[in-house]
């Protein structure tokens, strides 16, 4: 026995994984290698989880669906409506693709347009845009080209503004798909060159080798069978270096099928029943009949009836217990053309008679081309006969289907028409598109110019004021000082009187300069604060008394509420300055004879000061610019003093400074206004 492989560390594990997400879509089998041996040394439940989902994404990328549908399907995190998770979104595109390679392709579109949801939500244009890709291809299997063209564009515009290459270079060869199916062939050549180079320059290996065998496909529809025969053998080469099966077995049926147009039926019988093992060994019927088909009729022109005639009987058994309708009538299709080519061949006599096969294709079928050929073939068969009344019947249901073939070259001329519209239609949003990030560009640009001359003219203002500031300090604090002394020496009243006005006045100015200088400073986020631990009740009782005299000028009274010492974090000097513009402005704004209080107390862990007038009170909209700059106010001063305007805003910028918070509240007009300072406690 073998040991049991050993736990190993959660974190190794993790980075093992993130290794197998970063190959899965370049090497997927190393993808599964990486997620089977996580998945036996874990002992986490969600990085087993994680490896199971590694694990589907790849085996859908190996063509394994059937497994890979088993590894995801009834997973709980991809029955969710909206998973967010990385690698559950790129479970969802896989087995979108799983899905619909088995069959169910309203489900794969549901599954493909959940995982673009999910990733658009998640801001992940990368996925997005592969969300996008696999449903143009969806689309462009299902021959509805104009729609895929909408899907595939902007994959391209995704991938094209990532830089992606793999993803441009994917969203281009996809694009000669549509082309081609639509009959383009020469510009689809031109996608599958463009897209091919970008994969070869890239080095993406799995990526050349898809561009290699789309190329060979759009050679053999321009009828330049020994490029395509290079093309196709190359492509399923590199496939089966990769262990890419069920490209491989794509790449060997087109081959098969080039090289029976160059008359080497028997090699081509040969690259047929090899793609038709590959594809049944991945679960995928519908590529398994289509190679088991070719092959047969290879075999034929080979000469080797006998065996073509096993393989077609039991394909056409194969589809009757598959409950395949469409893919057993091309196998009945092929067992009639057949006969048709060899009717005495005895080895026919193992498959359904002509007649009824083909009746069967008329009941069951649903390709006008096919139905064409079938009443066609009836018609004569019954015509030989005698059977003349059921000819008739025939013919006419061949004319019918021949004009539906008609019909639908017409829209095969209409899609391309459709698409030529979608891609002008798309080049002119992209053209919109770019215009308006030009403008956007030439606005931001010139926004950033207006910025830069902006800050250039605060910058000069700034320097402006601080030179004036500079000039004028000092010669009113001379004045101020000076007319103070003179106060006391003059006997008369009205020289006193006139010195005092004058000493106010100087201070006003330079509190005012002050503040000009600080408004400057907070416009390029300078204002400087000193923090440290302060009394803030002293500091507020200090300050008011010297503001006592500006409130009894007016007659009003001015009272401090500060009992106890209250030890705060806060700039003692910049305190002063707050108290000083909220005491002035309720001095200043309120009646005669009105009453101011100051309040200093600790509350809930932090040092309030409250400022209460009995002022004018503010409206709700005065309440709402409050602490604005500038800002026009509905009340005014009482006695004609002057107001910058400036005060309240830089009186919050100084309190947010010291990491404080302050408030105001007022019931309306004439109902005074309360300021609440909350700052941090000492200590």
């Amino acid at each position: 026995m073998s040991p049991s492989p050993q736990a190993a560390p959660e974190t190794s594990l993790s980075d093992a994984l993130a290794q197998g997400w970063t190959v899965y879509v370049t090497d997927p089998r190393e993808a599964v290698r990486i997620a089977d041996r996580v998945t036996q040394l874990a002992t986490s439940a969600e990085v087993r989880d994680e490896a199971g989902l590694l694990r589907g994404c790849g085996l859908a990328l190996l063509g394994e669906f059937t497994r890979a549908i088993e590894a995801l399907a009834s997973r709980p995190e991809l029955q969710e409506r909206y998973p967010e998770p990385h690698q559950v979104r790129r479970a969802l595109l896989a087995l979108g693709i799983a899905e619909f390679r088995g069959g169910d392709t309203a489900r794969a579109f549901e599954l493909w347009e959940r995982g673009r949801e999910a990733s658009a939500r998640a801001g992940d244009p990368n996925l997005e845009g592969n969300a996008l890709l696999q449903m143009g291809i969806g689309l462009t299997e299902q021959g509805k080209a104009p729609q895929a063209v909408d899907r595939l564009m902007h994959a391209l515009e995704i991938f094209e503004r990532l830089a992606h290459a793999r993803g441009i270079a994917v969203a281009r060869g996809n694009l000669g798909n549509v082309l081609l199916h639509i009959g383009e062939y020469n510009r689809a050549a031109e996608h599958h060159l463009a897209a091919l180079a970008v994969m070869e320059a890239a080095g993406e290996r799995r990526g050349v080798a898809v561009g290699r065998g789309s190329l060979g496909w759009v050679q053999m529809k321009l009828g330049n069978h020994v490029d395509a025969e290079a093309s196709l053998r190359s492509a399923a080469e590199q496939f089966q270096e990769l262990g890419l099966r069920l490209e491989e077995a794509i790449a060997l049926c087109h081959l098969g099928e080039c090289v029976l147009q160059l008359g080497r039926a028997a090699e081509a019988a040969s690259h047929l029943r090899a793609a038709a093992a590959l594809s049944e060994a991945t679960g995928s019927l519908r590529y398994t009949v289509i190679a088991r088909v070719r092959c047969a009729e290879a075999l034929a022109e080979a000469g080797d009836c006998s065996s073509a005639a096993e393989l077609l009987r039991q394909t056409i058994e194969m589809t009757t217990a598959a409950d395949r309708a469409p893919l057993r009538v091309e196998a009945l299709m092929s067992a009639a053309r057949l006969r048709a080519r060899r009717p005495d061949e005895p080895a026919w006599g193992a498959l359904p008679d002509q007649v009824e096969a083909l009746l069967e294709v008329t009941r069951t079928g649903t390709v006008a081309s096919m139905l064409s050929e079938a009443h066609g073939t009836l018609a004569e068969s019954f015509e030989s006969r005698g059977e003349l009344a059921r000819a008739i019947t025939h013919y006419k249901e061949h004319l019918r289907f021949v004009r539906l073939e008609a019909d639908e070259r017409s829209q095969r001329a209409v899609a391309r028409t459709e698409v030529e519209l979608t891609v002008e239609r798309l080049r002119r949003e992209n053209e919109t598109t770019a215009a308006n990030n030009r403008r956007l560009a030439e606005a931001l640009e010139e926004a950033r110019r207006e910025r830069a001359r902006a800050e250039a003219a605060s910058r000069a203002k700034s320097a402006l004021l601080g030179i004036v500031a500079h000039d004028l300090r000092n010669p009113l604090a001379y004045i101020a000082l000076a007319a103070e002394d003179v106060v006391h020496e003059s006997d008369s009243v009205r020289v006193r009187t006139e010195l005092t006005g004058i000493g106010r006045t100087a201070h006003r100015a330079s509190r005012l300069i002050r503040s000009l200088v600080d408004g400057a400073a907070a416009d390029e986020n300078q204002l400087r604060v000193r923090v440290e631990d302060i009394d803030l009740a002293a500091v507020v009782s200090g300050l008011c008394r010297q503001l006592e005299l500006f409130a009894r000028e007016k007659q009003q009274v001015l009272r401090v509420l500060a009992p106890t010492p209250v030890r705060a974090r806060a700039d003692a000097q910049r305190i002063e300055q707050v108290v000083q513009n909220l005491v002035d402005n309720a001095i200043k704004f309120s009646p005669r004879g009105a009453a101011t209080e100051v309040s200093v107390a600790g509350r809930a862990g932090r040092a309030v000061l409250v400022v209460r007038d009995q002022g004018p009170g503010m409206t709700p909209a005065d309440l709402a610019s409050a602490f604005a700059p500038f800002a026009e106010r509905s009340a005014t001063p009482t006695a004609g003093e002057i107001s910058t305007g400036i005060g309240l805003s830089i009186t919050r910028q100084l309190v947010e400074a010291m990491g404080g918070t302050i408030t105001v509240q007022s019931e309306g007009l004439g109902r005074g206004c309360v300021f609440t300072v909350d700052l941090p406690l000492a200590g």
